[in-house]
């Protein structure tokens, strides 16, 4: 193991778990079909039902690095409209 690398990308692939948190909040896919269309174990980067801005900050730096620019404008308009991460009514 190369002592650069970070334990959690032997844990589980970030860009899976982005994906995987982008299609609950963006695409309003339920949980459970996240987990059962993934073939892979499916570890979100946060807490999908409790986030914060900082989650947000994070989804969209991982985006502007594989130069995703249509996720991150969708990200940063879906965040500022609402209400800033409180997202207490997703369907598990």
């Amino acid at each position: 193991m190369n002592e650069e690398t970070p334990i959690e990308e032997f844990i589980f692939d970030t860009g899976e778990a982005m994906d995987a948190a982008y299609r609950v909040l963006i695409e309003d896919e339920d949980i459970e079909t996240v987990l059962e269309n993934s073939k892979y174990l499916v570890v979100f980067p946060f807490n999908i039902l409790d986030y914060n801005e900082e989650d947000i900050e994070d989804m969209l730096q991982h985006y502007v690095e594989r130069e995703e620019y249509g996720k991150c404008i969708i990200l940063r308009d879906y965040y500022k409209n609402k209400g800033h991460g409180k997202n207490n009514n997703r369907r598990i």
